[in-house]
């Protein structure tokens, strides 16, 4: 079986129900073929490097704030529901009504739906982890996912941690894409995924996991991908000439601001390279600002209070121990070629 669930965490309920692959349901496929046309970059995806591993990002700093927003949503329900039981309450003391009696239970049942929603809205988000990482360890062929599992139905119990294993040889990319505003502007913005098959070879996939951050384009990833698959399978750099580790892995104020505010982000200018594209989006994000300033302090509240995420003392031995330090992590990536004479 490709999946494996690491023991002495969380039970897991069982694999994911096999989707069948579609071609459409990806805007672009990789395989694991050797590609010669693009070169390879981690992105600034790769978090952390160990002595037979490389980790990257997740998805989970992208959706940080939507739990604090839904759990001031929960609130409100909450307290509207409460004050109408209340007042059905003092008119029973007056005088008792079957109809109102029951319109009593059911605003009560709402006073307790509300608030375990709240409650399971606010542990999403400020209660939990800055992300969810993979680990490729090429050792091992094997890939690890860091995972919390949300249990909606239970908001006052534990949240376990679960770590998903597969082998290698049954992943492959994706890149999908959906709309979102930016800013104020409706737009698509791709995501790469690893696809999971039930087998190598197969297209039934068992599982999708987002892999690094979200792009305008869809041939970008590519770029990534292919630093992946030389990793895993070239015998290739954790790191290539002139990549650096990821700036989520430690958190900052204003990484933490720029999820929501874009011209922030200290890459800016490389996000986004035309410079009319660059002014125009910042002139609306700031006329936006008196309506978007609130999800983006949600957004550093989230990750203000998130923990860093960590992986099992086992998977840590397999990858050959703890993460390098960043000199040592950087000192492995290859030597920059030197320019040719000009023509």
């Amino acid at each position: 079986m490709p999946r494996s669930h690491h023991p002495g965490l969380a039970t897991h309920p069982g694999p994911p129900q096999p989707v069948p692959y579609r071609d459409g349901d990806a805007a672009l496929t990789y395989g694991r073929q050797t590609v010669s046309g693009p070169h390879c970059s981690s992105g600034g995806e790769v978090r952390h490097v160990y002595p037979d591993a490389m980790e990257l990002g997740g998805q989970r700093r992208s959706g940080a704030g939507f739990g604090i927003m839904g759990g001031i949503i929960g609130l409100l329900g909450f307290s509207g529901a409460l004050l109408a039981a209340y007042f059905i309450f003092t008119s029973l003391t007056k005088k008792l009504i079957i109809s109102e009696l029951f319109f009593l239970f059911v605003f009560l049942i709402a006073v307790f739906i509300f608030l375990c929603a709240a409650v399971a809205a606010f542990r999403l988000d400020l209660f939990s982890y800055r992300d969810e990482p993979i680990l490729f360890n090429r050792a091992s062929r094997k890939l690890h996912i860091f995972r919390r599992r949300f249990k909606w139905t239970r908001p006052f119990s534990r949240w376990p941690v679960v770590i998903d294993s597969y082998d290698w040889d049954c992943v492959r990319g994706e890149v999908k894409g959906g709309a979102v505003l930016m800013g104020t502007v409706p737009t698509t913005r791709f995501q790469l995924y690893l696809a999971i098959a039930d087998r190598p070879g197969s297209d039934t996939i068992i599982d999708r996991v987002p892999v690094g951050g979200p792009s305008l384009g869809k041939d970008h990833f590519q770029p990534l991908w292919e630093h992946i698959r030389q990793y895993m399978e070239a015998d290739g750099p954790p790191l290539q000439a002139g990549d650096s580790l990821s700036r989520h892995t430690q958190f900052s104020h204003r990484m933490a601001w720029s999820a929501d505010f874009s011209f922030l982000d200290p890459d800016y200018k490389n996000q986004v390279p035309s410079r009319f594209d660059r002014i125009f989006f910042t002139t609306l994000s700031l006329l936006a600002f008196p309506f978007t300033f609130w999800m983006g302090l949600f957004t550093w509240l989230s990750q203000l209070s998130g923990r860093d995420p960590w992986w099992p003392d086992d998977v840590l031995a397999a990858a050959g121990g703890p993460p390098l330090s960043e000199p040592a992590a950087l000192a492995l990536r290859p030597a920059v070629p030197p320019a040719g004479p000009a023509g």
